[in-house]
């Protein structure tokens, strides 16, 4: 359906889950607000995520989903009832959002999980080779109103910093005396994760080319790994320490950030931290990449990639080569050279 002439709708958005896809959200928001400058937006998410969007101005409120608490949820859905919005954009499309949703009298749009094409790529190996749209962009999509056009700029990701200019769009990448590099080595499933003695050869062989400090990041759960790579390295370990946007503050601080395929690549893209990301057995074709962001993509193309996208706990086929055909020495030869480039070392 088209609206013509309308600039004040009320938009529900939803995205209850998980961290990355919440920080990729970023794209919408600033889009429905410049197609209609005097919309009201509301975006539901969980409670664990608010802090994520909590100083975007584009958004006029954000509401907290508490999973299995039946309190919160009949609460959330009678002030979704009395907000009473135009436009539903369910980004999250499951049973939970669409419960959220019934008793509506909005135009619901709902993102397409393209489940078919998931399966096509893990089970047949198809598309492969073949263009692909990143998640954002599929997001914007969601909203199938063709007077509404998106821009072309990356996700985002405001801190409290931050002036109504977002910096990122505009941020420089200069030549410094020493530099701040940032790791982040876990990842929810075991076949997203590049090996804890990699990241440890790593870190301990790049230092010598790159005059940095090295700090680690991750959650509560990924502190034990970090603390072991600290005491291999010197790295400065955050894991646990800091909440989102405290992470997103280190990320923004520093000048490169070298992770798995995880939310905190996310992150990185949402403030132009420059990225090195190191794939398993997922692929960028399902859409997860450093979205508009300076990076460098490292992978092993064997045949049997991607195995699940969004990860397994073991490999299937128990060689387990798409992440132990990727050696140390090898990327830190391709993370020179895009170091280089980025921060033009080889000149004077």
């Amino acid at each position: 359906m088209t609206f013509k002439n309308k600039s004040n709708f009320k938009f529900l958005i939803i995205r209850l889950s998980s961290m990355g896809d919440v920080v990729l959200t970023g794209k919408i928001f600033r889009n429905l607000k410049i197609n209609y400058p005097k919309s009201e937006i509301v975006f539901i998410t969980k409670q664990e995520y608010l802090e994520i969007l909590e100083n975007n101005p584009y958004i006029d409120l954000i509401q907290p989903y508490i999973k299995n608490s039946p309190t919160n949820i009949t609460a959330l859905k009678n002030k979704i009832l009395e907000f009473n919005p135009d436009i539903v954009i369910d980004l999250q499309c499951n049973k939970r959002s669409k419960f959220l949703t019934v008793g509506l009298r909005a135009h619901i749009y709902s993102f397409n999980k393209r489940r078919l094409f998931k399966m096509s790529l893990v089970y047949a190996k198809l598309h492969k080779k073949e263009a692909f749209e990143a998640i954002p962009d599929l997001y914007c999509q969601a909203y199938s109103n063709p007077d509404f056009i998106c821009d072309d700029k990356g996700i985002e990701l405001w801190l409290k910093s931050d002036s109504y200019t977002y910096k990122p769009f505009t941020r420089q990448y200069n030549k410094k005396d020493k530099y701040t590099i940032s790791i982040a080595p876990a990842a929810h499933f075991k076949t997203k994760r590049w090996a804890e003695e990699d990241f440890i050869e790593l870190i301990n062989i790049i230092k010598y080319d790159i005059n940095a400090d090295f700090i680690l990041l991750g959650g509560a759960d990924d502190n034990e790994l970090c603390s072991r790579i600290s005491y291999k390295t010197g790295a400065v370990n955050f894991a646990g320490k800091l909440n989102i946007i405290q992470t997103a503050q280190k990320i923004d601080q520093s000048d490169l950030i070298i992770t798995n395929d995880t939310g905190l690549m996310h992150i990185a893209s949402a403030r132009r931290t420059p990225s090195v990301v190191i794939y398993g057995s997922t692929v960028q074709n399902f859409g997860f990449i450093p979205y508009q962001s300076p990076s460098l993509i490292i992978e092993e193309n064997i045949w049997c990639r991607p195995c699940s996208h969004i990860g397994r706990n073991f490999c299937p086929l128990l060689h387990f080569k798409c992440m132990k055909n990727i050696k140390p020495l090898s990327v830190k030869i391709k993370i020179l050279s895009f170091f280089n480039y980025l921060y033009n070392i080889d000149k004077n």
